[in-house]
């Protein structure tokens, strides 16, 4: 693992070179690809959410500890996958909804 100027700890040492950008282009990638990950693909929505939340978290810690101006790209990048995260749980949601007779 290689260290980054704080006591976090980036699990990828090709990351840890000019991070904030690389991590801007691996969550719009992210956001790209999780369009096309099928619901049923990942019945525990909720653990997807959860996990990056954490990493949200961290991430966030991070710009605002190293003052970096590549905030708001990452910002936006970031919105975005949340945004396909939510619209997936949905959809779920009304699937299993459907399923169990409880929607009209």
């Amino acid at each position: 693992m290689a260290k980054t100027k704080g006591a976090e700890k980036l699990p990828h040492p090709d990351i840890a070179d000019g991070w904030p950008i690389k991590v801007t282009r691996i969550l719009h990638n992210l956001a790209t690809y999780i369009q096309f990950v099928p619901t049923e693909a990942l019945t525990n929505w909720a653990a997807v959410v959860a996990l990056i939340d954490g990493i949200y978290r961290r991430m966030h810690t991070q710009l605002i500890s190293e003052a970096t101006s590549n905030l708001a790209a990452v910002s936006n990048a970031a919105q975005s996958v949340q945004n396909q995260l939510i619209n997936n749980q949905q959809k779920q949601f009304r699937s299993e909804l459907a399923s169990s007779g409880s929607l009209p």
